[in-house]
């Protein structure tokens, strides 16, 4: 558990949760360690089971001295995680795209939010930007297990500005490609903004970017009909635009009434 646990903060930095892990974990092995002391020097005098007992004494007091320094406002795991966090990204461990903002915002408390105000601040444009964004949010935004600049992504057509709307867009929503995805261009909606369908295995979301609100359009499934007695049934031929893998139509077919102009050649 220390290795896992140490491993993961070298890889990650510290968070009130890793720190508040790191905690058991020294009380479990202060526990193994004081038992394995007294074993060894108890083990020929046949005396380890009082030596056992009087180690538990000793690390049950050192336990609540603990609980009552942790109950106290003396140490906050909040803002120990956001210096560490900010120095990371200072010396750049942690680039400025795969930076999680959103925990500074949620997570770390008070002292979070003052560290992302002051990221807002920052002589790096993409950095202030980032931090603006985090702070705009309403609700927590939780990262994937990829970050989102280092997702496989392919944008048909390629365009490079598009593919930045793309990557900024996974930010805030990190469920819509898991590893591997496709952006299509879908071409512009009246406002001038970018329709494109973000593919991710058999499903796609639906997204007007640059987004103005955090609302996404997760193609549903395809609208079942119910039969009535007065219903008029007929045979009609209709065309329809769909999204398809490997040739398979997936979800329900594109509304061309959002598309302004002929739609994108593929």
């Amino acid at each position: 558990a220390a290795i896992s646990r140490g491993t993961r903060t070298a890889q990650h930095g510290l968070s009130p949760e890793r720190l508040g892990g790191l905690i058991a974990i020294a009380v479990a092995c202060a526990y193994g360690l004081a038992w394995l002391v007294a074993v060894a020097r108890g083990r020929r005098g046949g005396e380890w089971r009082g030596r056992v007992r009087q180690a538990n004494l000793h690390l049950a007091a050192a336990i609540c001295g603990v609980a009552l320094l942790l109950a106290l406002p003396l140490l906050d795991f909040g803002a120990i995680s956001a210096r560490n966090q900010l120095a990371r990204l200072e010396r750049g461990a942690v680039s400025p795209e795969d930076f999680d903002y959103a925990a500074l915002r949620w997570d770390f408390g008070d002292a979070g939010r003052r560290a992302l105000a002051r990221l807002q601040r920052s002589g790096d444009p993409e950095i202030a930007r980032l931090a603006r964004e985090a702070r705009a949010q309403t609700t927590r935004v939780w990262p994937g297990t990829i970050a989102p600049s280092r997702v496989d992504l392919r944008v048909q057509p390629a365009d490079p500005s598009l593919e930045k709307l793309v990557r900024d867009w996974l930010r805030a929503n990190p469920w819509a490609c898991n590893e591997t995805c496709v952006a299509l261009d879908l071409g512009r909606v009246p406002d001038g903004r970018r329709r494109v369908a973000i593919v991710s295995g058999a499903s796609y979301a639906d997204a007007t970017l640059p987004a103005t609100a955090p609302h996404v359009e997760v193609a549903p499934p395809a609208p079942t009909v119910r039969l009535r007695p007065d219903s008029r049934v007929e045979v009609r031929t209709i065309p329809r635009r769909y999204v398809t893998v490997d040739g398979v139509p997936i979800g329900q077919p594109l509304d061309d009434s959002r598309v302004e102009g002929p739609p994108t050649r593929r």
